[in-house]
């Protein structure tokens, strides 16, 4: 199949530059955002375990939960908390 893909990048100008693993990677990282579930994902990329597209995937939902987080004041440890707002520190750091 790669070699597939190399002949078609080959016969497409537009597409020079562009490699095949490249193209698979982007393909999983837009594929995860979207819902698509590992194997489905996997079908189509043809990566042969879900290890290798586990890597492409967790990329993809990070940046996307972190997207999430910023628009939403969401943060890490699942509180809600409006955008600016300050948080406060369990410990001073100034000396009394």
């Amino acid at each position: 199949m790669s070699n597939a893909v190399h002949l078609a990048i080959k016969a497409h100008p537009e597409l020079e530059g562009y490699v095949f693993h490249g193209l698979r990677k982007a393909s999983a990282s837009l594929l995860a955002p979207v819902g698509r579930s590992a194997l489905e994902t996997a079908a189509i990329t043809m990566h042969m375990t879900l290890k290798n597209l586990e890597i492409f995937t967790r990329q993809a939902n990070r940046r996307q939960r972190a997207n999430a987080a910023i628009g939403t004041g969401e943060t890490t440890d699942g509180k809600r908390r409006k955008i600016g707002q300050a948080t406060r520190w369990k410990h001073s750091f100034i000396a009394d």
